[in-house]
């Protein structure tokens, strides 16, 4: 009983150490895992913190994209804008009309530099006259002898005569020129189109307020020689005469002896013919020489004009400068009412 008891204690005593060992075991395993864990969890977190900064600098960068862009489209559509705006100036400068000032200066340039020989120059846009200079000018030219066309911007443009040499120089400043298909700025002495032997007196009669002129103009020769001037009474006796006889022919156009200076060879010489239609003159011809040209056999008579210009609206028009000249038919006045209009001054040709 004693080794019964004995055994069964060593039994228990086994059997209780045992159970002690499982549990020491079993709570290592629990702080194994609770270990495991909480390493699982820092690295979870860590991860975590990772992907969020990560997420977080992808988002700031996307904003900022985002922002760029924006700014971008901002920026395109102000450009745009302003684009459009420029655009609406110019069409609005581009058709608006010119004041009544600058646009009869402009209309009297056209016609002047079209008499000198440059009717390709023309100026598309002006924006002043002030102190004898054009001011914010816009200059064309399509030259017809092929160089092509040119296109001036200038600031400033003056106007420069020089009475004695019969030049008209216009000088372009501040701004740029396009030819050849490049643009270049003007040099700083400016660019000069030159006029040679125009009509400086015409130059300055029409446009006294832009026109600076300098020199004095030479001596003209007279248009009559004085031996064959006519005193004032004379010449408008054969004045009037001309004029009965004109005034009987069937012409399109009334023409009208306006001056007469003299008389040589059975011409007659200094004339100023005018051309009317009603009352509305449209022709006006400076002639050196004129004659009434008979022809007996064909029964016709001629006004004949040589030396001159005839002025009409499609322009000047130069008069030959020998015979025949140019004629106007007299239609319904006979060589006899010729001859006894002009007390036979008539020449047969």
């Amino acid at each position: 009983m004693t080794r019964a008891r004995a055994f069964l204690s060593t039994t228990v005593a086994i059997l209780t150490a045992g159970g002690a060992g499982a549990a020491v075991f079993a709570f290592a395993q629990e702080a194994e895992r609770a270990r495991v864990r909480a390493d699982f969890l820092a690295d979870l977190a860590t991860l975590r913190a990772e992907r969020i900064a990560a997420l977080e600098a992808e988002l700031a960068a996307a904003l900022a994209a985002q922002q760029a862009v924006r700014a971008l489209i901002n920026e395109r559509a102000a450009a745009e804008e302003a684009e459009r705006k420029a655009r609406h100036a110019r069409l609005l400068a581009a058709t608006r009309p010119l004041p009544e000032g600058l646009r009869l200066a402009v209309n009297a340039l056209h016609e002047l530099w079209g008499r000198s020989g440059r009717p390709e120059l023309r100026i598309l846009d002006v924006r002043a006259i002030q102190d004898h200079e054009l001011r914010g000018v816009e200059l064309f030219a399509a030259p017809a002898n092929g160089e092509g066309a040119v296109l001036w911007r200038a600031e400033r443009v003056d106007l420069r005569l020089d009475r004695g040499t019969g030049t008209l120089t216009v000088r372009l400043r501040e701004g740029t020129v396009v030819r050849h298909g490049g643009e270049s700025a003007l040099p700083e002495a400016g660019e000069t189109i030159v006029f040679e032997d125009v009509d400086g007196p015409m130059y300055e009669a029409r446009l006294p307020y832009l026109v600076v002129a300098e020199g004095i103009y030479p001596e003209a020769e007279p248009r009559v020689p004085p031996r064959a001037r006519l005193d004032p009474f004379t010449a408008q006796r054969w004045r009037e005469r001309l004029n009965r006889l004109l005034g009987r022919a069937s012409t399109p156009l009334r023409y009208r002896i306006h001056e007469l200076e003299g008389l040589a060879d059975g011409e007659f010489l200094g004339v100023v013919l005018f051309g009317c239609q009603g009352k509305r003159i449209e022709q006006m011809a400076e002639v050196e020489r004129a004659a009434v040209v008979v022809d007996e056999r064909a029964g016709t008579v001629e006004l004949e004009l040589i030396g001159g210009v005839f002025r009409r609206a499609g322009g000047d028009v130069p008069l030959p400068s020998s015979p025949p000249g140019q004629r106007i038919l007299l239609v319904g006045v006979t060589p006899k009412d010729a001859s006894d209009a002009l007390t036979g001054m008539v020449v047969q040709r």
